[in-house]
């Protein structure tokens, strides 16, 4: 999963813990997924931590428990996955960064994490609506109540019919007593007695009342065992002591008809009285909850956490109006500040510039390309014959002649006719002394390098020839 990192700057200085302290937004239930990167700052400068100290997280969550982590570092940076610990509960947890060298404390930065509630928590059940099944639970428990109560009233109806029943069988008794001690005065059998009840011992009386029987064909008797027809409660005949159960009356629910369709299990969804107990074990007991501090002795910003129930709440300009300018900062909207202002002299001189005015560029007449500035607009045609130009001062394009020594007409002219030299002739202005045409001029084809008994008198030597031969010449004078 790609991780969240989220910038935060810590300063070492020391400043008041909750008045500019450093805020950290985070949402409740937050996993490590979202790095808090803190950099470390020594007033203004960034703070290299040494590597051989140790920078710690910790602080103190809502339910007044602490958390304490290690962090990775890097120069100024510390790199913080953000713990699940820290963001369960909602709301300010004040915590801070501190870095240690063994059991030196090199420095500290107090923030603060601000954690928003969730919306839901991460174990809330989705549903549609939660009305139907509180309804089926609601009257899931009416119906057990009503199960508790029809056991507990048949039982009692059991027991006052036991006890109905016992009655009669002593009111009976009694009556039977009464009815036979009668006869038997009546028959003139001797029957002790006392404020009119029959006394004296058991076998005087039994004797006296077996002989009425076998006398008269019958009795009462005074045992609720020898009735005939004694009453029965779910066919079960009331005699000797019986027990609800032995009597067939229902102490369970389960022994009951459920012909109105009561619900016999929890549905699924609802937690069962073992869960929800486990579940209450993470909360806190009133107990606990009375040795925190009580809301109502809390200003309303502790509970709300608002800036707007805060007191004496500073006054926050909103307009740069109501603020120092010690900057000097311009408040015409036409100016345009730069470092490097105008002068008196160079605004003017700016002034003075003709509108779509450009710099001066070296005109080159040779520039044949028209979007170069150096490019010469409108140049004019310069002739280079004569023909192109007018001749308005009328010179002579040609001379007229009537002869040329002594020729006329179409006269064609020689080299001879006009005095003038051969065409092959070469021209110098003087050569030794001579001007004009030249005579005995040598040509390079005469010209040899070396002489010998063959050469002529029509060739002259070179240069390094005659050096050549002066070099021989000293030799052999050198070796006379």
């Amino acid at each position: 999963m790609t991780q969240v990192i989220q910038q935060v700057n810590l300063n070492l200085i020391p400043q008041v813990f909750g008045a500019n302290s450093v805020l950290v937004p985070c949402s409740q239930y937050d996993k490590s997924y979202r790095v808090i990167q803190f950099n470390v700052y020594n007033g203004r400068e960034l703070y290299s931590i040494p590597s051989t100290c140790t920078v710690i997280i910790r602080g103190t969550k809502q339910d007044l428990t602490g958390f304490e982590y290690n962090c990775e570092f890097s120069g100024s940076q510390v790199i913080f996955p953000l713990e699940p610990q820290i963001t369960v509960l909602s709301g300010k947890v004040p915590a801070e960064l501190r870095i240690v060298n063994g059991e030196e404390l090199i420095g500290s930065a107090n923030f603060l994490f601000m954690v928003e509630p969730s919306p839901l928590t991460d174990d809330t059940i989705i549903s549609e609506t939660d009305l139907p099944l509180l309804e089926a639970a609601l009257e899931a428990s009416a119906q057990a109540e009503s199960y508790k109560n029809l056991a507990e009233q048949s039982a009692a109806e059991a027991n006052e019919s036991a006890s109905e029943a016992s009655d009669s069988a002593t009111i009976a008794t009694a009556k039977s007593e009464e009815s036979n001690t009668y006869a038997l005065k009546s028959e003139g059998y001797a029957v002790g007695e006392q404020n009119g009840v029959p006394v004296g011992s058991d076998s005087i009386y039994y004797e006296n009342n077996a002989k009425y029987y076998s006398e008269h064909g019958g009795g009462g008797t005074h045992n609720y065992n020898d009735l005939l027809d004694k009453p029965s409660i779910n066919n079960v005949t009331l005699e000797g002591n019986k027990t609800l159960e032995e009597l067939g009356v229902p102490l369970k629910t389960s022994e009951l008809t459920n012909d109105s369709g009561f619900i016999s299990s929890i549905p699924s969804g609802y937690i069962t009285e073992s869960e929800l107990s486990d579940e209450l074990d993470n909360y806190a007991t009133l107990t606990q909850l009375n040795t925190k501090a009580d809301a109502s002795s809390l200003s309303a910003v502790a509970l709300s956490g608002s800036y707007n129930d805060l007191t004496n709440k500073p006054t926050i300009p909103s307009k740069t109006s109501q603020l120092t300018n010690d900057s000097n900062f311009v408040s015409d909207a036409n100016y345009v500040h730069t470092d490097n202002n105008f002068t008196t002299t160079e605004k003017n001189k700016l002034s003075g510039i003709a509108s779509g005015a450009e710099v001066n560029v070296q005109s080159d007449w040779n520039v044949t390309n028209t979007s170069s500035d150096a490019f010469i607009k409108n140049k004019p045609s310069i002739p280079t014959k004569t023909s192109e130009l007018t001749n308005d001062s009328g010179f002579l394009t040609s001379v007229p002649v009537t002869s040329v020594n002594n020729k006329t007409g179409a006269v064609n002219l020689s080299a001879s006719d006009v005095g003038a030299l051969p065409t092959s002739t070469t021209y110098v202005l003087s050569v030794n002394g001579q001007s004009g045409a030249v005579t005995g001029i040598q040509t390079t084809s005469n010209l040899v390098t070396s002489v010998s008994s063959s050469s002529t008198d029509s060739q002259y030597p070179s240069a390094k020839c005659l050096y050549d031969m002066v070099g021989d010449i000293e030799s052999l004078l050198a070796s006379i």
